[in-house]
């Protein structure tokens, strides 16, 4: 799997696949059956920039994408997919007129007194916990009975082009199973995905992978020699991971979701001047309009209300909670990809249009990416070779004039192109 240092809500795999790189070579590898170098697009697409300088690599895709991400969902108010937010720092509300508060606790009609978290679509207070399921396990370089990772030729063409897992597990919502290189402690940015299929059955989980996506992590650190970089050859069994660890990763609605922070009091001689820290969580009172309750609680096997710690409101509230919007047929339970098609190609049109570097040398990769770059600002002139009849609407467009920007930018303007706070960006 194509993997950077930055985390992205669409994965590189989705990203190739949206622009139509083939997978092998983007994943810095060749098969030289399936996808020999001398045929068809072989471009290889490596770690680092300084591996290869004439091309775009995946950490400065990565920030591309993940630089897209952010500022669509700055300009919508909420992310295109799940995400925790964390320590999100508040001011408590007060309000000072008689008919609407009662001592800044509540209402005065004794009603929650309603908090505006930073995140639209939140979706339940908590944050985010990850643990492991178990480490799938393969004999290298070849099978063997017993290995719960197994690398196998599913189509019969002498390519093992399929990595099988197998591990048991009490879990029984797949969309909490994720998959990562082992050693990294279910870290985000090591989760290999997607995958082709997972499903859980008699007590196991069994996913399926492309071998192309589980590399050893050493080979794409490599130096470029006298000759420049070498492709790793995915059909040298060796070449490929020998385990994987799968982890649980959800959202613990028993952990602290709301911390009430009291300033010190500084009228006194002389003074400790600490904080006054009181643990809670929140109710959702409209997830959509990010509108939440936070009160003080404590845990044991629910949430039990608590008495305030001082006799007076708080400053300010920290938050942690997962927000962001989630595709239906992952709420159905039909998908484990909550990012949907839609916000996917939007992030992938942005991203691509602000590439600097020259992309890869697949013709139809290419000219899309090219077309994406193309700026719609661009008029005629003596050196210009074409030129475009432009309109405000393109040259007020918040993302940039590029094509994918604006492509981008008119999938956002649907939903109003409202940034945090109701603020148009």
């Amino acid at each position: 799997m194509a993997r950077a240092s930055i985390y992205t809500l669409l994965s590189l795999d989705a990203y190739a696949k949206i622009l139509g790189i083939p997978p092998i070579g983007f994943n810095s590898g060749v098969a030289h059956y399936a996808f020999p170098l001398g045929g068809g697009c072989s471009d290889v697409w490596w770690q680092y920039d300084w591996q290869a300088n004439d091309k775009v690599s995946h950490e400065s895709l990565a920030r591309a994408i993940y630089d897209a991400e952010e500022d669509i969902s700055r300009a919508l108010g909420w992310s295109p997919a799940p995400q925790w937010a964390w320590s999100d720092e508040k001011p408590w509300p007060s309000y000072y007129m008689r008919d609407v508060s009662g001592a800044n606790w509540g209402t005065i009609n004794g009603r929650a007194m309603p908090l505006k978290t930073s995140w639209r679509k939140v979706i339940a207070p908590g944050r985010r916990v990850a643990t492991l399921v178990g480490t799938a396990t393969a004999t290298m370089p070849a099978a063997a009975p017993g290995d719960t990772l197994v690398y196998s030729d599913a189509d019969g063409d002498s390519f093992n082009e399929t990595a099988t897992i197998v591990l048991p597990t009490t879990v029984t919502d797949r969309r909490e199973l994720r998959f990562y290189f082992a050693g990294h402690s279910g870290e985000d940015e090591w989760e290999i995905r997607p995958a082709r299929t997972l499903t859980i059955a008699g007590g196991n989980v069994t996913a399926t992978f492309w071998s192309w996506q589980m590399p050893l992590i050493p080979l794409w650190e490599a130096f470029p020699g006298d000759d420049g970089m070498t492709a790793i050859d995915m059909e040298v069994r060796s070449n490929l991971s020998a385990s994987v660890e799968c982890w649980r990763v959800r959202n613990d609605e028993s952990q602290i979701a709301s911390q009430f922070v009291w300033m010190p009091d500084q009228s006194c001689d002389p003074c400790v001047l600490t904080l006054t820290l009181q643990d809670g969580t929140f109710q959702i009172l409209d997830a959509d309009n990010a509108l939440v309750n936070p009160f003080p609680a404590s845990y044991s096997t629910s949430w039990t209300w608590d008495n305030w710690s001082l006799y007076l409101p708080p400053q300010k509230v920290r938050l942690w909670y997962q927000h962001g919007n989630q595709q239906q047929s992952y709420l159905d339970g039909r998908s484990f990809e909550p990012l949907s098609d839609f916000w996917a190609n939007a992030i992938a049109w942005l991203a691509t249009a602000r590439l600097e570097r020259p992309f890869c040398a697949c013709g139809n990769a290419t000219a899309l990416a090219n077309e994406l770059r193309v700026d719609l600002a661009q008029m005629g002139g003596e050196n210009a070779q074409v030129s475009y009849a432009t309109t405000e609407e393109i040259l007020g467009c918040p993302f940039g004039t590029r094509k994918g920007a604006w492509m981008a930018w008119q999938r956002v303007a649907r939903f109003g192109g409202l940034g945090i706070g109701g603020v148009a960006i």
